[in-house]
Formats: C-alpha cells, sequence, structure tokens
C-alpha cells in the first residue's frame, strides 16, 4: 500500500487492517462492538464460539502500543519511525521536521497516525 492509500481508508478499515497485521482472523462485523475474530487461536467447542471484540486501534493508544509490540527487527523499527515522521509532517502543515523533532513530538503522535505508520511498515516488502 502507498501512503495515499493508507491515508484515505476509513478509521474501520485501519481496525481491520491492523487486526489482521498483528494475527486476528475471522474477523467479522458485530452488532455490539463493530468488529469480532479470533486473537491468533480459535476455540473450539461443540455448539460455542469464542469472539474476541477487535481493539479500536485507529481511537485507542493502548491498543496501539500492543500492536506496536510485533515490530521487533530494526529494520521494522526504522521504518515504522520514517513512516511516522512523514504522517506527522504530512499532517503539520511540512513543519515537523522544520521544528527538530524530538521524543516528545512522536509520542504526540495520534492513535490514527501510529496505526497509518504501522500498516506502512508492516505491509511494505
Amino acid at each position: 500500500m502507498t501512503p495515499e492509500q493508507v491515508q484515505a481508508l476509513t478509521n474501520d478499515k485501519i481496525r481491520v487492517s491492523v487486526a489482521e497485521a498483528v494475527g486476528w482472523t475471522g474477523i467479522h462485523e458485530e452488532d455490539r462492538s463493530g468488529f469480532g475474530g479470533y486473537r491468533g487461536y480459535r476455540v473450539t467447542i461443540p455448539g460455542y464460539c469464542y469472539v474476541d471484540f477487535v481493539p479500536n486501534y485507529p481511537a485507542d493508544l493502548n491498543a496501539c502500543a500492543e500492536a506496536e509490540r510485533m515490530i521487533v527487527t530494526k529494520l521494522q523499527e526504522v521504518a515504522y519511525i520514517e513512516h511516522l515522521t512523514a504522517i506527522l509532517n504530512r499532517d503539520n502543515d511540512g513543519t515537523f521536521r522544520k521544528l527538530g523533532a524530538g521524543p516528545i513530538d512522536y509520542a504526540r503522535a495520534s492513535a490514527r497516525q501510529r496505526c497509518e505508520a504501522f500498516i506502512l511498515t508492516m505491509t511494505t516488502p
């Protein structure tokens, strides 16, 4: 996916994309929570179906922190920071880099911005 394609995704599509990238399977729409699925495992008990509720990644920094734990290699870390820097620069009228970005500037990134960077990192070969 290109950065433009990721930016154009709805929050629901971002939610599903991040969930799939961290290993969720069988993701489907639920009436109560938005989306349900299986978190890397599937309980098979006759007459019972166990479904977890997919976290709302683009609106929840705690859920983003869980997803970011999937970034394990140095190459992924560098790619994630590069993508996040580009997104922050895009969303701040091109002034992000000019202001001398420090750690606090990255800490202020929104959940949506983090999700976009995560998707770009995990889907780019």
